[in-house]
């Protein structure tokens, strides 16, 4: 059973494995080897001989070598995180239904990665050294600038959705970047710019119940705001739901997925795009010898360090 509140795969029984032959244990090798952050084994193993292509994924890193085939399937991802925002466009066309299962919604913002002709890359050649330029001086290391404008300072409504629009059409880091300074630091100014995206979100989805599980309601960047394309267009689609678990678990029964309330999804192939542990997550598998420092101060507290190597995180 997936918890939606502790984001594990639990077994409610010991694994029953019948009727493996060599080809599905060798895609559940394939599938399963890289240890996967949250327990999905198990369950994969004991639900391999029912859900035929029962695929583990953890930021693409895990997904199997040969190709799969998604073309008339009844899908379901769970997870709209970064993984789950780009596989849901690109899987919604082709599949019989795509069910996905969220439990919290993401700020997505659009990614504009696009084709370019020659003009426009000898126009990025000719700026190149002027990109690199705003890198440098960037505290995270993109090519953006400051606006030096806050939402308190311009005031003026239509100007600030002038400014948040702006910055809507260049899209992804230029929307975090260059609109206003203060959307970070200014509870009120954070809340302009998480309402501008929710009224974004509600213009595209047509449906109003997916309008409003697709909205967020904690403040903008609170989580990693992932880029898409056409992400929330998707939900427009007749074959695409949108399962909130928010408040619910999920089991995986002989027909595919059934929520803890009761309702049963018919699934041929479930996606776990569950996310990864950031930063700490590869660490903590180097299995390092940590040792606690004297000082418990807040800069201390943000540096972990170890008696051989220097700080891991400062």
């Amino acid at each position: 059973m997936y918890s939606a509140v502790t984001g594990k795969v639990e077994l409610l029984e010991e694994p029953k494995l019948t009727n493996i032959t060599p080809e599905k244990a060798e895609t559940m090798k394939t599938c399963t080897e890289a240890s996967p952050p949250v327990d999905v084994v198990s369950a994969m193993e004991y639900y391999a001989e029912i859900l035929l292509a029962f695929w583990y994924l953890d930021g693409a890193s895990n997904w199997p070598a040969h190709k799969v085939h998604f073309h008339g399937k009844r899908i379901a991802i769970v997870g709209t995180g970064s993984t789950g925002v780009h596989l849901i466009p690109k899987l919604a066309p082709v599949a019989k239904e795509l069910t996905v299962f969220q439990r919290s919604p993401n700020y997505v913002l659009p990614g504009r990665n696009h084709a370019i002709n020659v003009y426009q890359a000898i126009d990025i050649q000719k700026n190149h050294g002027m990109t690199w330029e705003l890198a440098i001086l960037n505290l995270a290391g993109h090519a953006c600038k400051a606006s030096g404008k806050t939402v308190k300072g311009v005031a003026a409504p239509v100007k600030i959705r002038q400014i948040f629009n702006r910055g809507w059409e260049r899209g992804c880091f230029n929307f975090q970047m260059e609109t206003f300074d203060d959307i970070f630091m200014d509870p009120e100014s954070n809340e302009q710019a998480a309402e501008f995206i929710r009224l974004k979100i509600r213009a595209i989805v047509q449906d109003p119940g997916k309008a409003k599980l697709s909205c967020p309601k904690y403040p903008f960047s609170a989580k990693r705001p992932p880029s898409g394309h056409f992400y929330y267009e998707t939900f427009n689609r007749p074959n695409v739901k949108l399962v909130d678990i928010s408040r619910d678990e999920i089991e995986l029964d002989e027909k595919g997925i059934r929520t803890s309330s009761g309702v049963g999804h018919e699934i041929d192939m479930v996606i776990f795009a569950l996310g990864f542990m950031y930063c700490m997550g590869r660490t903590n598998e180097l299995q390092l010898p940590f040792v606690a420092r004297e000082k418990t101060g807040f800069r201390e507290s943000l540096a972990a360090s170890t008696s051989c190597y220097s700080n891991q995180i400062q």
